[in-house]
């Protein structure tokens, strides 16, 4: 049984002992690293800030909106260091922004979206982690009147695995299911 997790590709990539090997997406590892990708972006941010004001002129979000409205250009070669630095920054931030918009429509789209994110939030995306299990919860209750205790582990569940795909796509697995489903009737 696949777990929720993870979200198969349905691409496969050779193996060093030249077996293809599937790969995978690890939703549940993106949202882990999701509060301290955000902190060290923000850290960053102000540590940097008057060298760029300094070599450029301009702050970091006058710089990254130009990266931006200017298309990044990925290669490295011929940059300064604060430049590289700089667009690392803007694809972190792009990365960041990605989930936020995809969690929210998860809330907007799932019949349980609201709950889901609720338990994503307090879970992984507020600027501060939560104690434990319980702390989440009781906001989660407050939150969705309907959530109960034993919900948590299975909400979370699947609100990991509807996060993974919308941001990874279904899976090759889970189309073959849907288009089995549509021409059978079922």
């Amino acid at each position: 049984m696949e777990s929720n997790k993870t979200i198969t590709t349905g691409i496969t990539k050779p193996h060093k002992e030249g077996k293809p090997i599937d790969t995978y997406h690890d939703t549940e590892m993106l949202l882990k690293k999701y509060r301290k990708a955000r902190l060290g972006l923000k850290t960053s941010q102000e540590d940097h800030q008057s060298a760029m004001e300094e070599e450029y002129g301009m702050t970091i979000s006058e710089y990254l909106e130009q990266l931006s409205i200017m298309g990044m250009d990925l290669d490295s070669r011929g940059r300064t260091k604060l430049e590289s630095w700089a667009r690392t920054l803007a694809r972190t931030n792009q990365i960041l922004k990605l989930v936020d918009r995809m969690v929210e429509v998860m809330r907007d789209c799932e019949a349980d979206g609201q709950i889901y994110y609720s338990i994503l939030y307090h879970a992984y995306l507020s600027p501060t982690a939560p104690e434990d299990v319980s702390a989440i919860v009781s906001k989660v209750m407050k939150d969705s009147p309907r959530f109960q205790v034993n919900d948590y582990y299975p909400y979370r569940n699947r609100a990991i695995k509807s996060l993974g795909e919308i941001l990874w796509g279904y899976t090759s697995k889970d189309m073959l299911e849907l288009e089995n489903s549509l021409f059978t009737g079922d």
